[in-house]
């Protein structure tokens, strides 16, 4: 039989293009399975590597639709805050997905995010502040008149 094919660490890391540092958290919490070596080393087989990419290609898919779906709902409303966003995606995505797509459309350009009053608001990357603040006043107005209104649960 022969044996499968393995790559160190270093290898390992450039094939999912992830950090040699991630890789190693990887393996201490069993994310992917590594053999030690004697010299106390480790080695990744080609299965496992082509388990973890196929893993991380679902979840990259899953952050694209996310993006796009973030993107029309900034578009449509303007200027969101971060909390808003995540409860509108909450039925069909992760708070941290959400989260973890707007920073990538801030980072692309593809959206601006400005902290304002105590919250993160986005709006879309060809609009500057000063064309949102007055919305996100209003909204800001709106959301403090919720969380301060007096309940009475009796």
């Amino acid at each position: 039989m022969t044996p499968k094919k393995s790559y160190s660490t270093g290898e390992a890391a450039k094939q999912l293009g992830v950090s040699f540092r991630t890789l190693q958290r990887w393996i201490a919490s069993s994310k992917i399975s590594a053999v030690k070596m004697p010299n106390g080393r480790y080695r990744i087989e080609e299965p496992e590597i082509n388990r973890v990419a196929g893993i991380m290609n679902k979840e990259l898919e899953e952050l694209a639709r996310i993006r796009e779906e973030l993107v029309k709902v900034i578009e449509r409303k303007k200027v969101a805050y971060l909390r808003e966003l995540q409860v509108f995606m909450e039925y069909s995505h992760l708070h941290e997905n959400t989260y973890e797509a707007l920073d990538v459309l801030v980072e692309k350009g593809e959206l601006n995010s400005k902290s304002f009053r105590g919250n993160r608001w986005y709006f879309s990357g060809n609009l500057n502040w000063k064309d949102v603040e007055s919305i996100a006043i209003q909204k800001k107005e709106l959301l403090d008149f919720y969380v301060n209104y007096p309940r009475d649960f009796r």
